[in-house]
């Protein structure tokens, strides 16, 4: 473990931040002490790990999210134009509807 030994009161942000810090020597815990503290600071390590990941898929998911939104608007506008050409269609029709009973 990176912790500092509680005897001298030493400065436990400094070890805590540098996590390539070699071991100390955990005096003033007993055994049992010090497994459960090793025990501890791997869980602290492992959950920091898992909460990078969770951030990371978040990150991702937002990317993801991104494009969609970027395919949406473009289907909007491809919507958007065949219901112009629809409309342009229906009047059309009408238009040649109209001509070819003058035509009769």
């Amino acid at each position: 473990t990176r912790l500092k030994s509680q005897k001298g009161g030493g400065d436990l942000d400094g070890l805590l931040a540098d996590p390539e810090a070699p071991p100390v020597e955990l005096s003033g815990f007993s055994d049992e002490q010090a497994v459960l503290l090793e025990i501890a600071e791997t869980n602290v390590q492992e959950r920091d790990q898992e909460i990078q990941k969770i951030a990371s898929s978040i990150n991702e998911l937002s990317a993801i999210f991104k494009e969609l939104a970027v395919l949406v608007i473009d289907q909007g506008t491809v919507l958007d134009r065949i219901d112009y050409n629809m409309e342009n269609v229906v009047m059309a029709t009408k238009k040649g509807v109209k001509e070819l009973e003058t035509a009769e």
